[in-house]
């Protein structure tokens, strides 16, 4: 899937701090979503964070959710390192 040519004309982020501050004392999101719609009519949100409990604070998620006229299959990524 190729995004050209359309452009974004609205892109809107949040982060959800509390516990990996909490834990750290540093500006660490647990969570960040970032929603976009494309001038195609093309929206799509993307989001990531850590899984919680802190015990395990090297496992990490991704995901993705497509909505429009060219859109792709959603997804969603689990690491563990």
């Amino acid at each position: 899937m190729v995004l050209e040519p359309a452009k974004p004309v609205r892109v809107y982020s949040q982060a959800n701090l509390r516990a990996m501050q909490e834990a750290s004392g540093q500006p660490i999101a647990d969570t960040q979503w970032v929603s976009v719609t494309m001038d195609s009519g093309l929206s799509f949100i993307v989001g990531g964070g850590w899984s919680l409990p802190l015990g395990y604070p090297n496992f990490s998620t991704t995901g993705s959710r497509w909505s429009g006229p060219t859109a792709p299959c959603s997804s969603t990524t689990a690491t563990a390192t």
